[in-house]
């Protein structure tokens, strides 16, 4: 089976449902099926507003503007408005705060990578928001606008196993630190990296790899996953099958 590249989302993907893994990558299609679209585009905004403030490009002032004028923008449902635009704002606040005194130490700003583990897997690629270096070493950080994980989804993610062994083919070295920061609640959860964390995470891609390589790429149903986020419900038999009972 060819790949052009894997990365955190799309074997993510895999993960939530192999077949509608298979219709986005594999058997793609011109047809999809509408989704919700507001997580994405309030995390697009706020990952844009971000990465210009990291690279110093706009001020504080500045930010909040673009905030105020893309938030409308979000169609986020008007029960939800309420938390979102006042947690965004505050996010964007304590977010250029500590900027501030990261920037002497900023090494990588939405830094994209594409490297190899080995021939037996293609390539990895993806974007890493932030690398800057404290007393102790790299540092990873990858902001979130969704909720604070619990400990179930922290074991699953892939991008703190992903983006270090990126880490090293861009600087040379790993990361002794990844970090998400849920920009809502301004709180942080970190992974803390060594030898045995790293081959873990090479364990990991391989396995994924080898599961969709003889995959029969079962429809796995999930309400919400599949109301909101599955551009191929109509082609699921599975889903079908739930919505006409």
């Amino acid at each position: 089976m060819y790949m052009k590249y894997l990365s955190p989302s799309r074997l993510s993907l895999f993960a939530q449902c192999p077949l509608s893994f298979k219709f986005k990558y594999i058997e793609t299609s011109t047809w999809e099926d509408e989704t919700t679209d507001y997580y994405a585009a309030y995390g697009s905004l706020f990952h844009e507003i971000v990465e210009k403030l990291a690279k110093d490009e706009i001020a504080l002032w500045e930010a909040k503007n673009l905030y105020n004028e893309g938030f409308p923008l979000c169609y986020i449902p008007e029960k939800q408005r309420a938390n979102y635009y006042p947690q965004g704002l505050s996010g964007i606040q304590a977010v250029a705060e500590e900027l501030e005194t990261l920037k002497p130490n900023i090494l990588g700003v939405e830094k994209e990578f594409t490297f190899m583990m080995d021939f037996s897997v293609p390539p990895l690629h993806g974007f890493i928001d932030l690398v800057y270096e404290d007393e102790c070493g790299l540092v990873i950080r990858d902001y979130k606008t969704s909720r604070v994980y619990t400990k179930t989804i922290m074991d699953n993610q892939l991008q703190p196993y992903i983006y270090s062994l990126a880490c090293k083919e861009l600087y040379g070295r790993y990361p002794y630190k990844f970090e998400f920061h849920f920009v809502r609640f301004n709180e942080k959860k970190s992974f803390l990296i060594n030898d045995s964390f790293l081959k873990f995470g090479e364990i990991k891609v391989r396995n994924y790899w080898n599961e969709i390589q003889k995959s029969d790429f079962p429809a796995r149903y999930n309400p919400f996953f599949c109301e909101n986020f599955c551009s191929s419900k109509s082609l699921c038999p599975i889903y079908q099958i739930k919505v006409n009972k």
